[in-house]
Parts: C-alpha cells; structure tokens; sequence
C-alpha cells in the first residue's frame, strides 16, 4: 500500500506552549492530591484546613483534570492546524495482486430542523482474485439487528453455522446451503470473530463488514467535519487492510 507510506505514520507533535498548559494541569493536580489527603492546604497567604481544605482539593483536582483532559482531546485538532499536516486521500492499489480501495467518502444526513449535517464514511474494499460464483452475502449485523436476533425472530430467516457468536453477530444468505463450507470454513469464522471482538477498527463508530463473492468491503461512520481523517490515522488503517487480507486468503484458500 504505497499510499499509506506516502508520509511517516502520523505522529501528533506538541509545542512547548502545549507542554506548558500541561504543567500547570499537573501542578494543580498534585495540589489538589495533596490538600485533599492531608486535609491541609497552604500557600502564600492561603491557609485551609479541615472541610474547607478537603473541598478546596476536589476543586483543584478537577481543574487540573479538565486541563489534561482537554488538551489531550484537542490533539487532533492542533495537529490539523500544523502546516505539514496531510490527509490521507482516497486511492486504488494493489495488495498482493488484489484490487484495493479506500475512499472517504463524503454524504449528508437531515437534521431534526430539516437541515442538512455534512458527515463521511471510510469505506475499504478487497477484491478477490477471481469470483466466488457462489451467490453470496454476508453482513455484519447492526445494533438494531442483533437486539432482533437476541429476542428471537431473525434467526427464523437466516443461515446458521452453528457457532453462537459468529451467527449472533454476522447474518448469512446464500443462494446453495451446501456450498457454505466453500466461504466459512472454521478458520474464517475464527477470523472474523477476531475482527468483530476488535470494533470498532479505526476510531470509535460500529461499522458494517459486508462479503460478496466479488469483494470483502467495510465501511465505518458517519464521522462529522472536525473528525476528518489525518496522520495518526494511517497506520490503524494499513492494520486494517492486512486484517481484512487474512480473512481473504482463508476464503480463497478453502476454495483451491
């Protein structure tokens, strides 16, 4: 994937201003520790014992959370603003003479007061290296379709395989029954089960893996604006391709 090594894996560089708000994060957080177990607060002028120390601490504990926790968090945005920012674009390539793409790919979605919220989705995409010629698909289930399978009415309508978390999580149709062995085989559904303990792959939405007998897609969002893909992304994205390759060999590999 030549792309995804276009620039070094995206590592988020921090000023010395941002080290700075950090300090005095932790100052105020080893202050309010220390007034909060001691039960004494004193500086300067500032002399605080009993209650008033005790609250004074839980007080100076919060703000030097807030002021981590919010620097860290504002991370992604910072390293947006630096001039060596770049952002991963969508391409084709080819992964041991697989057809690969990934594309951003940008939509919009209504809002309650009938306006529109500009949002995108990542979207994978491997193809085999020649069709399975079995009609087949099989879809990652989303929330609302495994609380469907846990109350009982899907499980009328689909293929099972007979492993409770594979079949929970994943729903199967298939035009042949007899021919499910020539896709999931045990090792495949291992590994797909390993692919779904590690949701979500890139940042933090559930997203939908799909196999057809042309290709093995993914797509995962809808991520707002501010959530743009960037540097640090790229290296969770090339783990992601080589996931999805083992899931491939195994599928081809059953059908040598």
């Amino acid at each position: 994937m030549p792309e995804l090594r276009k620039f070094p894996k995206g590592q988020i560089k921090r000023t010395s201003h941002f080290y700075g708000w950090v300090l005095i994060g932790v100052m105020f957080l080893l202050m309010g520790v220390s007034s909060f177990f001691t039960g004494e607060f004193n500086w300067r002028s500032l002399n605080l014992k009993g209650n008033d120390a005790y609250l004074f601490g839980a007080m100076l504990i919060c703000v030097g959370l807030f002021f981590l926790i919010y620097l860290f968090f504002n991370a992604e945005r910072s390293e947006r603003d630096r001039v060596a920012f770049h952002q991963l674009e969508n391409f084709t390539d080819l992964i041991d003479d697989h057809k690969t793409t990934f594309i951003i790919e940008q939509t919009c979605l209504p809002t309650h007061n009938g306006g529109a919220l500009s949002v995108f989705y990542y979207k994978l995409e491997i193809y085999f290296k020649t069709k399975l010629k079995i009609n087949i698909c099989i879809r990652r289930r989303d929330e609302f379709e495994f609380l469907l399978w846990k109350i009982g009415p899907l499980r009328l309508f689909d293929v099972l395989t007979g492993n409770d978390y594979f079949d929970s999580k994943y729903r199967v149709k298939i035009e042949n029954e007899n021919l499910l062995n020539n896709v999931l085989n045990f090792e495949t559904i291992k590994l797909l089960e390993k692919f779904d303990r590690d949701y979500p792959p890139i940042r933090n939405k559930n997203g939908v893996l799909t196999i057809t007998d042309m290709s093995i897609r993914y797509a995962e969002g809808p991520y707002n604006e501010d959530q743009r893909l960037f540097d640090p992304h790229r290296g969770i994205i090339e783990s992601l391709f080589n996931e999805l390759m083992k899931i491939v060999y195994a599928i081809e590999q059953e059908r040598k």
